[in-house]
């Protein structure tokens, strides 16, 4: 495995997030087992950053997450988990209970999950967490979904922005990853396969099961031909370097200097997608998918959502999530 220092934290280039572990939304064909080994999985292939959240199955992926890592080593581990905006008022107590859900006395990164809605000022609540790295709680703070101009509003010290970033979709460009490299803050990637769509086993006919990615707008109409042409490209690099279309995916990110992290229902699953390090990858590669992918001009109905919930009052963001993450 190969590894990245940021700060005083040892990080592996790619990690493993635990959505899957909420055990809702993403199919029925795994178990909590199965969850499970794909972590150890990890971990055995040198991976030692897992991100999870409290929303994600209302702390259940947390639980899973804390039983995986169990008989392992704290210290070599890097946990992360993610705040939600609506209970941000009350965070101390909700700090406490990731604690306890994932059985550990620190975490690593505390991150906020998204901004809060306007009339909301996080600051003030983010300049209170700061209070936990004193106490040892937590290492260092960490934001997710946030945009450049999020970021420089920002009055505490934070180490990690965790956004959408894979072939087809970022948040973020590379000119505006690099700034926050600059400033000691480094980027992770989630969804880095698109829900699955660029590990090849989907298309037009085989759609994905599982409520939370029906709605991929690339398999629809137009889409789908656009899509169609870059999936094409991505394939033959897969037969010239003979790795999969998840690795190349995967790898992708690492070279525009990004912590991807992928998720895995399995331990097969969470194999293939750590031996993603080793695709010969080469920059010339990665210009030719930019620029496929620039001309292609997809047309992407699956708005950012994060743009959404920061501008819905806290208690509906609450009712709405709660029955679908």
């Amino acid at each position: 495995m190969e590894f990245k220092r940021v700060r005083d934290l040892k990080i592996s280039v790619l990690g493993q997030g635990t959505w899957q572990g909420s055990m809702k939304g993403w199919g029925k064909d795994y178990s909590e087992n199965d969850f499970i080994e794909s972590v150890k999985k990890s971990i055995e292939l040198g991976v030692n950053f897992f991100d999870t959240a409290e929303i994600y199955g209302n702390g259940y992926s947390e639980k899973l997450l804390g039983k995986a890592i169990s008989g392992y080593n704290r210290e070599d581990l890097i946990i992360a988990t993610k705040l939600a905006p609506f209970n941000i008022k009350n965070w101390e107590k909700h700090l406490d209970r990731s604690l306890k859900n994932l059985n550990t006395k620190y975490i690593d990164i505390y991150q906020l999950h998204w901004p809060t809605p306007f009339y909301l000022n996080f600051n003030k609540y983010l300049k209170e967490m700061e209070n936990a790295i004193k106490n040892g709680k937590i290492r260092y703070i960490g934001v997710s979904n946030f945009y450049l101009k999020d970021i420089e509003k920002l009055e505490v010290d934070i180490i990690s922005n965790q956004i959408k970033y894979n072939i087809l979709k970022k948040q973020l460009n590379d000119n505006e990853i690099e700034i926050l490299t600059r400033k000691n803050i480094f980027v992770i990637g989630y969804s880095p396969l698109e829900m699955g769509l660029l590990s090849g086993k989907y298309n037009i006919k085989e759609k994905p099961k599982g409520y939370l990615r029906k709605r991929i707008p690339y398999l629809k109409g137009e889409n789908f031909r656009k899509f169609n042409e870059i999936m094409t490209f991505l394939k033959d690099l897969s037969n010239k370097y003979g790795y999969s279309l998840t690795q190349i995916s995967l790898k992708y990110c690492i070279m525009k200097n990004v912590v991807p992290i992928y998720g895995s229902k399995n331990g097969k699953q969470s194999e293939d997608n750590a031996l993603s390090i080793n695709v010969p990858l080469k920059p010339e590669d990665v210009n030719k998918i930019d620029e496929l992918v620039y001309s292609m001009h997809l047309k992407n109905l699956d708005e950012d959502w994060s743009k959404l919930a920061r501008n819905l009052p806290l208690f509906i963001q609450k009712l709405t999530l709660k029955y679908f993450i």
